[in-house]
């Protein structure tokens, strides 16, 4: 696991989350783009503060189903599930090896921890890469992981610690990432659900936000599950 030298996972994240800004002109317009890191991914955050209505299915392919709803903002909350055949401590320990997170979260460029209180929490800087002429991002978010002894059930409560430690240079800071994985044992392994949304900053359309987040979660989210399975996670 990578540390900082003085101290998400993303998004663990993943949350991942998922977004880009682009840059018209310096010190101008910028357009910003919203995601999920986990890991969000991001994959990548969440705010339930979403209006309440039901979810729709937004897509649906290789075992995953990614459904949204509209908050108030007017910008996705997003919901990913897939079933993965591993434990819900193959995950954890994914999530754990920092160094491998721009193998499976989409845009991810590093995932570093800078700070680790107790064996429960992880404070994690992610940093995100969007092609020109998009502006780069990164998100700080604080990781707290419990599990119910009863049923198994493992649940990593992600919230926004963006004022933790200065943004990378050329950066623009993610901030209000919120986020819940939810890791449920079955008979033929592991229910992997995380919801969340958060705030890239700057100026983005709608429309083109939620667009982008609904693409970076559903690719993250199929990249994990071809990881999660590999031999130094069982």
């Amino acid at each position: 696991m990578k540390k900082h030298p003085d101290g998400c996972l993303i998004e663990q994240v993943c949350y991942y989350q998922t977004f880009a800004v682009a840059n018209i002109a310096e010190n101008k317009v910028s357009m910003q783009f919203t995601t999920s890191s986990f890991f969000s991914l991001f994959f990548i955050f969440l705010s339930f503060s979403a209006v309440a209505q039901d979810w729709s299915l937004a897509k649906e392919g290789n075992e995953v189903q990614l459904l949204k709803r509209t908050q108030e903002s007017g910008l996705f909350e997003i919901k990913a599930i897939t079933q993965v055949s591993a434990s819900p401590e193959a995950f954890l320990k994914l999530l754990m090896d920092t160094e491998s997170g721009p193998e499976w979260i989409d845009n991810a460029v590093s995932v570093e921890v800078l700070a680790s209180p107790n064996p429960e929490t992880m404070i994690v800087q992610t940093a995100i890469n969007a092609p020109w002429p998009l502006k780069n991002r990164d998100m700080i978010t604080q990781s707290i992981t419990s599990i119910d002894k009863r049923t198994g059930i493992m649940t990593l409560t992600i919230t926004d610690k963006s004022d933790y430690a200065p943004e990378l240079k050329n950066s623009m800071r993610m901030k209000n990432i919120m986020g819940t994985w939810t890791l449920t044992p079955n008979e033929t392994g592991t229910q992997i659900m995380y919801q969340g949304s958060g705030e890239a900053g700057g100026v983005i359309p709608t429309w083109l936000s939620n667009k982008i987040l609904i693409s970076s979660t559903f690719k993250s989210f199929v990249n994990m599950r071809e990881k999660v399975v590999q031999d130094q996670y069982q």
